[in-house]
């Protein structure tokens, strides 16, 4: 009716639900889902781009990834952004990391921090080997304001990779940084590997400002 109708408390009424828009996800709350890129195993390269995520829509992002890698020994995946869709930002990076690897007979902590026109960071994905055998990887990185122009970007991120046997059975980044650039509209991700060939899944989901 013209007056809508009230369920639980939750007023109904001209295509809005409790006085929000149910046609357009930025009216929601929370994390908007934008773009899933998924890489199959058959597809492994060196490098995958995540491109024309990023936009004037949302001033910040939370980024969710499950990386592997072909190789069977230590490697390193690194992330850099994009701009103009498939450029690589190479400005300078400011970063520091501190990363903890825990084997079964004891633990060790390294810290390491600097600057790189070649990245903002990087974690360690899962060996092939391990897919089938409890073996397990995930990223959880904050980006803000990558496509403004007034500030530098910033980010952190959290990354754990576990093995199901070797000599260490975990490794565990935490890492932040800046981008210094404030003329550049960022609006994707790279990844590369160090060595060897990198596959899986990279989502992106725009955080609401309010």
């Amino acid at each position: 009716t013209g007056s809508g109708v009230t369920v639980d408390g939750v007023l109904i009424k001209d295509g809005q639900v409790d006085g929000k828009d149910v046609s357009a996800a930025t009216d929601l709350g929370g994390l908007v889902h934008i773009n899933t890129t998924t890489v199959a195993s058959g597809d492994a390269g060196s490098s995958f781009d995540v491109q024309s995520v990023f936009s004037s829509t949302y001033t910040n992002y939370k980024v969710i990834t499950n990386l592997y890698t072909t190789a069977t020994s230590d490697t390193r995946c690194y992330m850099q952004f994009l701009y103009n869709t498939s450029t690589t930002a190479t400005t300078t990076y400011s970063y520091s990391m501190i990363y903890q690897r825990l084997s079964q007979s004891g633990t060790q902590q390294e810290a390491n921090q600097g600057t790189t026109g070649a990245y903002w960071g990087y974690v360690r994905p899962r060996y092939d080997v391990d897919n089938s055998n409890g073996g397990t990887n995930h990223t959880v990185a904050h980006i803000l304001d990558p496509f403004g122009t007034t500030t530098y970007t910033s980010f952190s991120y959290l990354n754990l990779f576990t093995r199901s046997a070797a000599s260490y059975s975990g490794w565990g980044y935490t890492g932040m940084g800046v981008l210094l650039d404030t003329g550049t509209s960022f609006d994707g991700l790279k990844f590369y590997a160090a060595s060897g060939n990198i596959y899986g899944t990279v989502k992106v989901y725009g955080i609401r400002d309010s």
